[in-house]
């Protein structure tokens, strides 16, 4: 086996910091300038970029300081204060790009591979459920040409490690060793689904040069057709990804003949702060997003404009639906946040205030003088993803799809590995006809 070769992501970003969007941002019109200098971003030789960035925190002194002290422990040969520091720079708290670069460069190098593998292979026997030291694991033995011996930790480490990895590499690059790893454990239904739904990813499309960045809060991937006037915005869940990773959901989006808008919240609060990159002192941050919004569709002359909200961008998609005047929504397990994690779910005041989130959204949607078409797909059998659907359903613009079968709140690659994937996101993204995914 060739050892494998990692594709690196654009740098194609743009920092949000003082001198650049920020600054902008602070203007009277704020959102829309941002909006204005995205959509018309072009390269060098003039033309517009496919695929445009902003980054809500840039490669800053700290991250440069934290890098010099990577150096200086290698130096030292202090490997395993070296990689505790790069594990650490990797979390959801920091999600360092340099460092990930560092470190991926390192596991290439095969006499550094040979000191940090044994260092890495500690951490997964003992299950540490981190997702960060598993995948780096997974990332050295693909360098390797190797893979993973049955038993060596749990398969909960190894579905962590897998989809952390797709954060970072394409799907047909670890298609391979998500099956070898899936055969392992036949049980579990999880790892099956990840491995069947990477085998059935798209190809990437010749013209498609986007590539999802890790750090960016908010990109935009244009379509091949100059004439496209079909937009797709979509709110990512609590670690950026859109069930699946960015960059394996783009294959099927790139394919749906719509600009592409992606947006995260990387303070991960259920986007009530909104995103970062659009933060302005004295100013709603919901409106700022909804200015934001309707100002990009403007900018490239969208007909239709659907929205696409998974997990903890669920009712975040609603609500800019609605404030934007979207033609359709998908609600995808949309998920509600908890404000005391140390009550039970079903606690009466926690039912009780779930009830009334729930019942809140419901007054907006009726509220509006043209709601979009709203459809929510969520496990037939999770009852904690069905709930809010239930009560949103009162109302005729909204459509449930619950998928047979289905017991927990991963509908992507459930969708991917029965075939019908392709027909939620085309829809969202304007399709004709109703969504049917039976």
């Amino acid at each position: 086996m060739a050892p494998y070769t990692m594709n690196e992501p654009l740098d194609n970003a743009m920092a949000a910091n003082a001198t650049g969007p920020a600054q902008a941002l602070q203007s009277s019109d704020g959102p829309q300038a941002l909006a204005r200098r995205m959509v018309g971003a072009r390269d060098q030789q003039g033309r517009l970029r496919p695929g445009v960035q902003f980054v809500a925190r840039g490669n800053d002194e700290a991250t440069t300081e934290q890098l010099r002290q990577m150096r200086r422990l290698l130096e030292n040969e202090e490997l395993e204060d070296a990689l505790a520091l790069g594990i650490e720079r990797l979390s959801p708290r920091h999600r360092d790009e340099q460092m990930r670069r560092t470190l991926f460069a390192l596991l290439r190098r095969p006499a550094w591979r040979k000191r940090l593998m044994p260092l890495l292979r500690a951490q997964v026997v003992a299950r540490n459920l981190d997702p960060v030291p598993g995948a780096l694991f997974l990332y050295g033995l693909l360098q390797a040409g190797r893979m993973p011996r049955e038993g060596i930790t749990s398969p909960l480490v190894w579905a962590y490690s897998l989809v952390w990895l797709l954060d970072h590499c394409p799907p047909e690059d670890i298609c391979r060793l998500a099956r070898h790893i899936a055969d392992q454990y036949p049980k579990i239904t999880f790892l099956g689904d990840v491995a069947s739904g990477l085998e059935q990813v798209p190809a990437k499309l010749p013209h498609d040069t986007f590539q999802d960045h890790w750090m960016a809060d908010i990109e935009l991937a244009r379509a091949d057709d100059p004439a496209c006037r079909n937009l797709l915005i979509c709110f990512t869940g609590m670690f950026g990804r859109m069930g699946t990773p960015i960059g394996v959901f783009h294959r099927w989006a790139s394919r749906a003949g719509a600009h592409v808008l992606y947006l995260k919240d990387l303070r991960r609060n259920f986007y009530r702060h909104g995103v970062a990159s659009l933060s302005r002192e004295g100013f709603d941050p919901r409106e700022n997003l909804a200015l934001f919004l309707r100002a990009v569709a403007d900018e490239l002359g969208t007909q239709h404009i659907g929205v696409y909200g998974i997990s903890m961008g669920g009712i975040p998609a609603v609500e800019a639906g609605l404030a934007i005047r979207a033609d359709r929504v998908v609600w995808a397990a949309g998920a509600i946040e908890r404000e005391d994690r140390s009550l039970a779910y079903d606690d009466p005041g926690e039912v009780a205030r779930r009830t009334r989130t729930g019942q809140e959204l419901l007054a907006k949607i009726t509220a509006a003088p043209k709601p979009p078409e709203i459809a929510c797909v969520y496990g037939e059998n999770f009852p904690h993803d069905a709930e809010m659907p239930e009560v949103l359903s009162a109302h005729a613009s909204v459509k449930l799809h619950p998928l047979a079968g289905l017991s927990d709140h991963n509908i992507d690659f459930h969708l991917v590995k029965a075939g019908r994937f392709d027909r939620l996101v085309g829809w969202a993204a304007g399709a004709p006809g109703p969504l049917d995914l039976t």
